[in-house]
């Protein structure tokens, strides 16, 4: 991405912005110049430029961020898939924390922040762990068929979550003589949490949706030949995927391709799915 000579100067401005904010609040709040001074230099620079960087990409990117068009059965999909997940990664949430108030004695409200962190990281984890494993066994590449449509949405998110997770835990730091430990945690667990999520929204981001020799790289993920258990065309272009084994109504996916690339792609998946029709 090249760099204009308005996004020095925005994001300088900002910076300035930013330290002075923070070293008027803390002269306030801390009662100390030198206290609001260091607050300022570590928390109100990188803050305020990292207010600046965010302000440039949301100028530069937004615009081609309304022209995508996603159809109707992606959206449809693709909402179905994240209510799910949100209500299983909320349960796993709310499990967690009740194992670990009764593993560690302590309150379920200290656990829920324990347990959030554990979550993440879990999450981060699998991405990580799918990955590295898809990576290895798919193969040679038969067709690439473009990266991920969203990229520039998810590398704002990646940008918004370290920014928000480096000013969770450096307020953290900065407070640690003046907060309580469950205030220091719960700024921690936020942080972390925060780091997590948008090391993950990475991968996505960078991924590209191929036909391989063992099955389709989505993006960040290999979706094996032999786990398709049916499949069929939207009039859009949408591949529309229902695995096999069990529980899968849950795991039914919607792989958005490009017109020109339908043709190539049925002839793959009937060379290697077979009667998975």
């Amino acid at each position: 991405m090249k760099i204009e000579k308005r996004d020095i100067a925005v994001i300088g401005i900002s910076a300035f912005g930013g330290f002075l904010l923070v070293l008027v609040l803390f002269v306030f709040i801390a009662k100390d110049v030198a206290t609001a001074l260091l607050a300022a230099l570590l928390m109100g620079v990188p803050g305020g430029a990292g207010g600046g960087v965010l302000a440039c990409l949301l100028r530069r990117y937004l615009k081609p961020i309304r022209e995508i068009k996603i159809p109707r059965t992606v959206w449809r999909q693709g909402a179905t898939m994240a209510l799910i997940c949100g209500v299983g990664l909320l349960l796993a949430w709310l499990a967690l924390a009740f194992v670990f108030s009764l593993a560690l004695k302590q309150s379920f409200a200290a656990s829920l922040i324990i347990s959030a962190e554990a979550v993440c990281a879990l999450e981060f984890l699998a991405v990580l762990v799918g990955w590295l494993y898809g990576r290895c066994v798919r193969g040679r590449i038969l067709l690439d068929c473009g990266p991920f449509p969203w990229r520039r949405v998810y590398l704002l998110f990646f940008a918004l979550s370290v920014f928000a997770g480096f000013c969770s835990v450096t307020s953290g730091i900065l407070a640690l003589d003046r907060l309580s430990i469950a205030r220091l945690a719960f700024a921690s667990a936020l942080g972390m949490c925060c780091l997590f999520t948008g090391f993950s929204c990475l991968f996505m981001a960078f991924g590209r949706l191929q036909v391989s020799e063992h099955g389709i790289w989505l993006y960040w993920v290999l979706l094996r030949w032999s786990k398709i258990g049916s499949y069929r065309w939207a009039d859009d272009s949408t591949l529309l995927v229902t695995p096999s084994g069990r529980l899968s109504f849950f795991r039914r996916g919607a792989l958005l391709f490009a017109p020109e690339h339908r043709q190539a792609v049925d002839a793959f998946l009937a060379q290697f799915c077979g009667g998975a029709r």
